[in-house]
């Protein structure tokens, strides 16, 4: 699956060829004014006063109705993912696949409704389209995705299900990191004081109610990168109600100081 900036020079080198690349720019071969941004995922074509993204050169420049343009992406971003926990990439994350899931749960959404997923965690709209969630099908079953950004970069996106074909739900994350996301990450270098809930969906909607939280995409997972993140600041732990949320927020406060964890 490519991002769009990838399509965007495939599309432009299939029709006029690519003269080179100096940085974040692309030119046409057969057009020295047809330039792609590649940090934008735009193309201006100077001499034609033409503009805009993938989409808008379908339209403006391959001649392709609206209708078309649609269908031509729609094919290429598939509602269906071929992907699952054990196959999971170590490349750059993609932002681009944020906006392919949040399309998908949004035709799920203008079809038939906020998914029970949400309603039942009382996610509103306005939520799912702020943080850009998700949706997909595999195995015939339906996955909801949480993209994790990191100063506005993607770091990760989490997959779950309430059910999986055992009766279980199912949580994975589309890379290997070697470490945790963290949900709301850009609030930390403002705060002293910190909240940390060890259920995602949790945070979520404490963030829906303007609530300054943050959650990891793992659990209570500790990884040592812990220690420079929230050095000098007072952490309050919303571990879940068992054995394991107990025992995983003792090891925050063995780790960080006891003073430092409630």
């Amino acid at each position: 699956m490519e991002n769009r900036t990838d399509l965007l020079v495939k599309l432009i080198e299939e029709d006029f060829g690519i003269r080179y690349a100096n940085g974040r720019y692309y030119r046409a071969l057969k057009h020295d004014s047809l330039v792609i941004d590649t940090y934008t995922g735009k193309f201006y074509w100077n001499s034609r006063g033409i503009y805009g993204d993938v989409f808008d050169y379908l339209v403006n420049v391959r001649g392709m109705s609206t209708v078309e343009a649609s269908k031509f992406l729609d094919d290429v971003r598939s509602e269906t993912i071929d992907f699952s926990p054990d196959d999971r990439k170590e490349e750059k994350p993609s932002a681009y696949i944020v906006e392919i899931l949040h399309d998908n749960l949004m035709n799920r959404v203008n079809k038939y409704g906020i998914p029970r997923f949400f309603e039942n965690r009382f996610i509103s709209l306005s939520t799912i389209k702020r943080l850009r969630l998700g949706y997909f099908v595999k195995d015939g079953l339906e996955f909801f995705t949480i993209p994790i950004f990191h100063d506005g970069i993607l770091f990760n996106i989490q997959a779950r299900t309430d059910k999986g074909n055992d009766g279980k739900k199912i949580v994975f994350k589309f890379y290997r990191r070697g470490k945790a996301g963290i949900f709301n990450y850009d609030i930390i270098k403002y705060l002293d004081v910190i909240v940390l809930f060890e259920g995602l969906m949790d945070a979520i909607l404490a963030y829906q109610e303007n609530y300054l939280v943050i959650a990891l995409d793992s659990g209570l997972s500790f990884n040592k990168h812990f220690y420079e993140l929230f050095y000098n600041k007072k952490l309050f732990i919303v571990q879940d109600n068992d054995n394991a949320g107990y025992s995983a927020a003792k090891k925050w406060a063995k780790n960080l100081g006891y003073d430092s964890v409630m």
